[in-house]
């Protein structure tokens, strides 16, 4: 089964109206009691490491339980996908809450050991995962924006990501959001195709970095 990075579960209706742009990028330092994202229904923040449990709980029943990773025929993959506690540690994840609840996360990279496309001057989202029960709240819509909020605040241009070509719903969701499809750097593992697409940031309030020049660690 190919490494599958952002899946249908939970994005097929955002419901909350507005776009990435509504994410908003708190001034000075951005931790774990730090909203990025915040519209009245969801809340987005860096996840920590007292957040791993609820972390893989959300990957675990989106990506395992919707079947877009098989622990029997690719365990390595299933294995790196439910170890939030080092991908916490490697890269910046998201956590979002609904209610005080855990319901969706995605991690952001741009460059080793999670990346697999990412170029100079990018960011990339991986593993993008939100509950059943959270759809129509607008969380993996705040989710994309909250991790552009972040690659604009650290100077980046372009946020990327990597897809299953059947996750038609999820495709949509990018579309609309401004996504386009990057043909010429889509690529495969293991005989199987992902499918790539890629937006140009717009420029921002925070395109050169936070207050007090220190852009945020991926």
């Amino acid at each position: 089964m190919p490494r599958v990075d952002v899946v249908g579960q939970g994005v097929e209706h955002t419901g909350v109206e507005g776009g990435p742009g509504e994410a908003a990028a708190a001034e000075g330092e951005s931790d774990a009691h730090t909203p990025i994202f915040d519209n009245g229904h969801v809340h987005i923040r860096r996840a920590t490491s007292d957040d791993a449990a609820a972390v893989t709980a959300i990957i675990e029943e989106v990506y395992i339980g919707g079947g877009w990773a098989d622990p029997v025929s690719s365990p390595d993959y299933v294995r790196s996908l439910l170890d939030a506690t080092n991908r916490i540690a490697q890269a910046t994840v998201l956590l979002a809450e609904h209610g005080g609840l855990p319901v969706g996360t995605v991690t952001a990279t741009d460059g080793p050991p999670l990346a697999n496309i990412v170029r100079p001057g990018e960011l990339e989202v991986r593993m993008l995962g939100v509950l059943a029960r959270a759809r129509r709240l607008g969380v993996a819509r705040g989710l994309m924006g909250a991790c552009e909020s972040l690659a604009r605040k650290a100077g980046r241009q372009r946020v990327v990501l990597s897809t299953d070509p059947g996750m038609t719903a999820a495709q949509a969701l990018y579309e609309a959001l401004g996504y386009r499809r990057t043909p010429d750097r889509d690529w495969s593992i293991h005989g199987s195709l992902l499918i790539t697409y890629s937006r140009d940031l717009p420029a921002g309030p925070h395109e050169s970095g936070t207050r007090g020049g220190t852009a945020p660690r991926f």
